[in-house]
C-alpha cells in the first residue's frame, strides 16, 4: 500500500480478499500483529533453576504474555522456544483392534465427555434458578476414565487402549543461549506508529509488576533491548551535535574579538535549537539519529543569517559609526543594510531542501523529518536573525568603542585583497579553475560508488545459518548449540543467542532450517585481537566456515530487518528470477549465482532454499480401497489422526487451556514400516493395513513456493563487503546480462537495498532540477538582475567536487545521507553567493566601478564569510571523527559538507567577485526604485 493509505483501512481490504480464498477445511488463514519489520524490540528469557521448559513455556503463555499485550503500544507478545504442554492421549493400535475400536471411537468418546451446557432457568417461587450443565474433565485421571463403549456390559476405557500423558506439542522452533541449553523467549512487537523508546520503558515496568505474580525462582532476563541502540546512537549525535556547538561558539569570540557581539551570534545556537524542537515537537517528529543529523548540518546555515546581521551591525556600530550618531540608527542601518538578501538567502536554503519532501517509501519515513528539522531550524534563524538579534545588538553594544577589526582580521582582508585584485585583474586563471573544477565534479560523482544506506554500526551481529532443508528440529538445535560455543571462542562476543526455526502464530514463517544466531559484543574500547569490526567479523567467518553443510550470511539485528523490510530478506543484494516452472527457475538461478560469486565485494551468495525437503507422501492405491470398500477419506483419516494427531478436546485448568491431543503411540508412526503397518477400517469392520491400501513413499520436493505478482520466483541472495551495494549491483547486472539467458516467459528483477536507493534517484532526479529552478527564481527575485543571478548559480558546480573527494578518500560511497549533504552544499554556496553580490551591489550603487566593487564588497563579506565557513567544518567535524553507535549513518553526510566546504568555498570568494567584474558592462548603475529595493534599503 502506499505510506499515506490508512493501516486499519488497508488490513481490511487485505481481510476482505483472504475471505474470498478457498481453504482446505480446518485452514483458517489469519492477519498477522499490526507492526512493521523492524517491529520485533524487546526479547527477554524466561528462566529458572528449578522448573522444566514446559512449566517456564506455560508461565510465558498464561501469565507474562496476556499482561504485556495490555500494554499501550504493544501490538503482540510472541513465545519462542519451550515445550507448549498437551494432554495426549497416545492410542495403541494393537489394543483397539484387540476391542473392535477405531481411532475415531476414542476422539469422539473424549469430545462428547468434556462438556457443558446451558438449561436456560428454572422458577423456584419467587426467585430463579440458572441451571448449569457442569461436565468437564477436572482432572487429568478424568481423561482415562472416559468410556468409549461397552462390551457385554463391561466398559471399556480410553486407559485400556492409550496412554494418558502429559507432554510437549509438535513444534517447529527453539531458542538456545551460550551454547548451555534450551531456553524459553518471548518477543514484544511494536504497534505501527508508537514509539520505541517509550513502548519498552512501559514493558519493562510491567514486567517488574508481573514479577511478583511469578515464583520466587523464575526470572525475565532481557536478550534484545532496541532502546539500547536508540539512546546510543541518539547519544552519540547527541554528543558530537554539543561538541560542535562548543566549536562553533569558541570560534565565534575569536573572530569577532567583541565578547559582546560574539555572544549575541553565539545566542543563535541555542535559539534556532529551540524553535526547531518545539516546531518539530508540534508536528510530531521526535528527537532521532536522523532529525538530530539534520540539526547538525544546518548550524552553519542557522546561525549564518544571524553572523551576517550582527557582524554588518557591529561594523557599523565599531568602524562606521559617524560622531554623535545614535546607537538606534547605527543599528538599524546595519541591518537593513543587508536584511532582504539575508532573507532570500534563507528561502534560498529552505528550497534546496524541499526535494527531500518528495521521497515516498522507506527513504521518505527516513528523510522527510530530516528535511522538515533543517526548514524549522531556518525558521529559528528568521526569528534570531531579524527579531531577536538587532534587539540584543542594541543592548549589548550600547558601550561599543569606534575601533577597527583586530589585527587577524585585518591582515586576513589585506591578504585576501590583494589576491582578489590579481584574480579580477586576470579571469582566465579562475575560470579556467572553475572548468575544471565542473568537469571533475561531473566525473568523480560518476565513477564513485552508491548505496542507500550507510550500514549502522549496532555493535552487535546477526548471523544466519541455513541448514539442510530436511534437519529434524532436534538436530537443529544441536548445530545452534554447537555454532554459539564457537562463537564464544572470541573474547569479543558477550553473548550468543540462536533462534531455530519460528515462533508462534505473527512471528516470521522460518523452517527448522533456518538458524538466526545474535551475538550482542563487548564495548569496541574492550576488544582484543581486533581494531575494527570487519576485522572481528573476518574472526568470526574463520570460526565456522569450515562448518560442513551450512551457509552463513553476516548481517546486524536491526539491519537484517530493514533489509527484509525492503525485499523480504535478509541481504542487501536479492535478485528475483520469475517464471511457471521451479526447475528453471532453480537452473536459472543457479546460474545467477555463479555469475555473481565471480564479482568482487560479493559475498555469502546463495540461492533461496526453495527444493530438499523429503516428503512421505501416502498415494491411496484406488483399486485397493475399492476392494475393500473403503473411501480415500478414511485413509486420508488414519494419515491425519493417528500420524500427526487431532484435538480431541481442551483442558481447562482455571484460566489455562491445554488440547487434548489423540494420536497412536510412537513406536507406531516414528518411522516408514511402520507407518505402513497402520491400520485402516473397512466397511465390514475388517482391518487392512496401510500397506494394502496405499504407496508410502519418500521423495524429495519443495520447500516453500514463492509467489511475485502473481507468477512463481526463486531468488539468488548475496551480501557486500568491501565495496559498495551499488558498484557491486552495476557489474552483477552487466555478468549477468551477458552470460545468462532466460527462456522465453521468464524475467529478472533486481530487489534489496538498491531498489530503494533507485527510487529515491527517481525521485530526487526531478526533484532537484525543480528545487535549482525555484532556487534561481529567489535568486532573480533578490536582485532583479540576470547577470547577477547568473553568478551566484556558478557556484552551484562547486557543492560537487569537495564533498565527492573527502568520499573517496575515507572510502564512502554515494548514499542518500551523502545526497542529502550535496543538498546542503547547494544551499549555503547560493546562500553566501547571494549575500556577497549584495554587499557588491551596495557598493556599486554608491558610485564605483564594478572591479573596484567587487573588490571592495567581497573584502568586506571576508569575515562571515570565514565563519560561516569553520562553524560548518567545524560543527560537522565530530561527525566525522566520532565512532559510537550511530556515526555511521551521519558521516558520509558530514564528508560532503566538510568537503564542500572546505574546497569549494575559498574558490568561490574569488570566483564570484571575479567574474562580477568580468560580466558588467562597465557603466555606472543610476539608482532606481527597483534596485533601491534589491538593495535592502528603506
Amino acid at each position: 500500500f502506499e505510506d499515506k493509505a490508512d493501516v486499519y483501512w488497508a488490513r481490511d481490504q487485505v481481510f476482505q480478499q483472504i475471505q474470498g480464498v478457498p481453504m482446505p477445511p480446518g485452514i483458517t488463514p489469519t492477519m498477522g500483529p499490526n507492526d512493521t519489520g523492524t517491529g520485533q524490540i524487546f526479547i527477554y528469557a524466561v528462566k529458572s533453576p528449578k522448573r522444566s521448559n514446559m512449566e517456564l513455556r506455560t508461565l510465558q503463555d498464561w501469565v507474562i504474555t496476556p499482561a504485556l499485550k495490555a500494554v499501550p503500544g504493544v501490538a503482540d507478545n510472541l513465545s519462542f522456544g519451550g515445550e507448549v504442554k498437551q494432554y495426549q492421549v497416545l492410542m495403541d493400535p494393537d489394543r483397539l483392534r484387540a476391542y473392535g475400536l477405531s481411532i475415531d471411537d476414542v476422539i469422539g468418546a473424549i469430545s462428547k465427555n468434556n462438556q457443558n451446557a446451558g438449561g436456560n432457568f428454572v422458577q423456584h417461587g419467587g426467585s430463579q434458578y440458572i441451571v448449569r450443565g457442569i461436565g468437564l474433565l477436572r482432572r487429568p485421571e478424568d481423561i482415562g476414565n472416559i468410556v468409549v463403549t461397552a462390551r457385554n456390559g463391561v466398559p471399556i476405557y480410553i486407559r485400556n487402549v492409550a496412554q494418558v500423558t502429559i507432554g510437549p506439542e509438535v513444534r517447529q522452533g527453539s531458542v538456545t543461549e551460550d551454547g548451555k541449553g534450551e531456553v524459553v523467549a518471548g518477543i514484544t512487537i511494536l504497534r505501527l506508529g508508537s514509539n520505541t523508546s517509550d513502548v519498552i520503558h512501559r514493558v519493562k515496568q510491567k514486567l517488574q509488576e508481573i514479577r511478583k505474580d511469578l515464583p520466587p525462582d523464575v526470572t525475565i532476563e532481557p536478550l534484545y533491548d532496541q532502546s539500547i541502540l536508540i539512546r546510543h546512537s541518539v547519544n552519540t549525535v547527541r554528543s558530537a551535535l554539543i561538541a560542535g556547538e562548543i566549536l562553533v561558539i569558541l570560534i565565534l569570540f575569536a573572530l569577532l574579538s567583541d565578547i559582546r557581539a560574539a555572544t549575541v551570534a553565539a545566542l543563535a545556537v541555542p535559539i534556532c535549537m529551540m524553535v526547531a524542537f518545539i516546531l518539530m515537537w508540534r508536528a510530531g517528529i521526535s528527537a532521532n539519529l536522523l532529525s538530530l543529523g539534520g540539526l547538525a548540518i544546518s548550524i552553519g546555515m542557522m546561525i549564518d543569517a544571524s553572523i551576517v546581521i550582527t557582524e554588518n551591525i557591529y561594523r557599523n556600530v565599531t568602524e562606521d559609526r559617524q560622531d554623535e550618531e545614535p546607537l538606534e540608527d547605527a543599528v538599524l542601518r546595519g541591518a537593513q543594510q543587508i536584511g532582504r538578501p539575508v532573507f532570500f538567502a534563507i528561502l534560498i536554503v529552505i528550497a534546496a531542501f524541499l526535494p527531500l519532501m518528495a521521497l515516498q517509501g522507506v527513504e521518505g519515513r527516513l528523510f522527510v523529518p530530516l528535511a522538515l528539522s533543517i526548514v524549522f531550524s531556518m525558521v529559528g534563524s528568521v526569528v534570531m536573525a531579524f527579531v531577536l538579534a538587532p534587539s540584543f545588538c542594541l543592548l549589548l553594544l550600547s558601550h561599543a568603542e569606534h575601533r577597527p577589526a583586530n589585527r587577524l582580521v585585518r591582515w586576513l582582508r589585506a591578504y585576501y585583497r590583494w589576491r582578489l585584485e590579481r584574480s579580477v585583474a586576470k579571469p582566465w586563471g579562475i575560470t579556467a579553475v572553475w572548468i575544471a573544477v565542473t568537469a571533475m565534479s561531473l566525473w568523480l560523482f560518476s565513477v564513485t560508488g552508491s548505496e542507500f544506506l550507510p550500514s549502522l554500526d549496532e555493535n552487535n551481529f546477526r548471523v544466519r545459518a541455513t541448514l539442510p532443508a530436511s534437519i529434524s528440529l532436534k538436530e537443529a538445535t544441536n548445530v545452534a548449540l554447537k555454532l554459539e560455543r564457537l562463537f564464544l571462542k572470541n573474547p569479543n562476543v558477550e553473548h550468543a543467542i540462536a533462534y531455530v526455526g519460528r515462533a508462534t502464530l505473527g512471528g516470521d514463517p522460518e523452517s527448522v532450517s533456518n538458524c538466526e544466531i545474535s551475538l550482542p559484543l563487548k564495548p569496541p574500547e574492550q576488544w582484543v585481537h581486533a581494531h575494527s569490526k570487519s576485522e572481528l567479523e573476518a574472526q568470526l567467518r574463520a570460526l565456522v566456515n569450515k562448518f560442513p553443510g551450512v551457509e552463513f550470511e553476516f548481517s546486524q539485528e536491526l539491519e537484517m530487518r530493514n533489509d527484509e523490510l525492503i525485499s523480504g530478506f535478509n541481504t542487501p543484494i536479492a535478485i528475483f528470477v520469475k517464471g511457471d516452472d521451479t526447475s528453471t527457475l532453480l537452473a536459472k538461478a543457479g546460474e545467477i549465482a555463479g555469475q555473481l560469486q565471480k564479482i568482487p565485494g560479493a559475498t555469502d551468495v546463495a540461492v533461496e532454499q526453495v527444493a530438499g525437503i523429503d516428503n512421505l507422501d501416502i498415494i491411496p492405491n484406488r483399486t485397493a480401497i475399492a476392494r475393500y470398500g473403503i473411501n480415500v477419506s478414511d485413509v486420508m483419516d488414519v494419515v491425519q489422526s493417528a500420524i500427526g494427531g487431532v484435538q480431541a478436546s481442551t483442558f481447562y485448568e482455571g484460566e489455562k487451556q491445554f488440547a487434548i491431543q489423540a494420536r497412536v503411540l510412537p513406536q507406531y508412526r516414528n518411522n516408514v514400516e511402520a507407518v505402513k503397518n497402520l491400520l485402516v477400517t473397512a466397511s465390514s469392520g475388517q482391518k487392512i493395513p496401510l500397506s494394502s491400501l496405499a504407496r508410502v513413499e519418500v521423495h524429495q520436493g519443495l520447500a516453500e513456493i514463492g509467489r511475485m505478482d502473481a507468477r512463481r520466483r526463486v531468488a539468488v541472495l548475496a551480501d557486500v563487503h568491501g565495496r559498495s551495494v551499488g558498484s557491486v549491483v552495476a557489474d552483477a547486472k552487466k555478468a549477468v546480462e551477458r552470460n545468462v539467458h532466460l527462456p522465453p516467459g521468464y524475467s529478472l528483477e533486481w530487489g534489496g537495498a538498491i531498489e530503494e536507493l533507485q527510487h529515491a534517484l527517481a525521485t530526487l532526479s526531478w526533484a532537484i532540477p525543480a528545487s535549482l529552478l525555484l532556487i534561481f527564481v529567489l535568486v532573480y527575485a533578490c536582485f532583479n538582475s540576470m547577470r547577477d543571478s547568473l553568478v551566484v548559480l556558478t557556484t552551484i558546480p562547486l557543492a560537487i567536487i569537495g564533498g565527492t573527494v573527502l568520499l573517496l578518500i575515507l572510502g564512502l560511497p554515494i548514499s542518500v545521507p551523502a545526497i542529502i549533504g550535496y543538498i546542503a552544499n547547494f544551499g549555503t554556496e547560493v546562500q553566501n553567493g547571494t549575500i556577497m553580490v549584495s554587499f557588491i551591489n551596495r557598493w556599486r550603487r554608491q558610485g564605483l566601478s564594478a572591479r573596484d566593487a567587487a573588490v571592495l564588497g567581497a573584502t568586506e563579506r571576508l569575515r562571515p564569510e570565514i565563519l560561516s565557513a569553520l562553524i560548518g567544518v567545524l560543527a560537522l567535524i565530530p561527525f566525522l571523527v566520532v565512532s559510537g553507535i550511530g556515526a555511521t549513518v551521519e558521516r558520509p553526510l558530514a564528508a560532503v559538507v566538510i568537503g564542500g566546504i572546505a574546497l569549494s568555498r575559498p574558490i568561490a570568494w574569488f570566483l564570484l567577485p571575479t567574474l562580477y567584474a568580468w560580466f558588467d558592462r562597465e557603466e555606472r548603475r543610476r539608482p532606481t526604485p527597483a534596485t533601491e529595493e534589491s538593495g535592502g534599503q528603506s
